[in-house]
């Protein structure tokens, strides 16, 4: 099975937007046709991220469903620090698609990381789409 780690800016945008790129990624891995790689520091991420003020307006229940998801259907692995970004938190996503051997680090913000790190490319929602059709 295809394993992804999902960057927080996607899972954001998925649960904003129920009809975007991010949202159709979430709906292959909740169909079980991509395996979610997450780690304990990505997960609490995800829920500072969604508790931040600006976000209030996002339907709760929606987060609820998403995280729920996450920790039903994941594949949690163990992490260790890296440092291979210069931006610090993007590092912990880098780790966990390593530890993983992910296949994927879907990612809106492509600048910020390298075009694949050891075994994992990294692509948008949208290349990722592509890749899958």
């Amino acid at each position: 099975m295809t394993r992804v780690v999902v960057d927080t800016n996607v899972l954001v945008s998925a649960a904003i937007n129920e009809q975007g790129s991010p949202a159709a990624v979430l709906s292959f891995i909740e169909s079980r046709h991509l395996l979610w790689c997450v780690s304990a520091p990505i997960l609490a991420e995800y829920r500072e991220v969604f508790a931040r003020p600006k976000f209030s307006h996002v339907r709760p229940s929606r987060i609820q469903a998403l995280l729920a998801a996450i920790e039903q259907a994941a594949l949690f692995v163990p992490t260790t620090t890296r440092d291979i970004s210069a931006d610090e938190p993007d590092n912990r996503f880098l780790e966990c698609a390593e530890v993983a051997e992910a296949d994927y680090l879907i990612t809106r913000n492509t600048a910020d990381f390298p075009t694949h790190w050891k075994k994992t490319k990294i692509v948008t929602p949208r290349q990722l789409l592509q890749h899958l059709r």
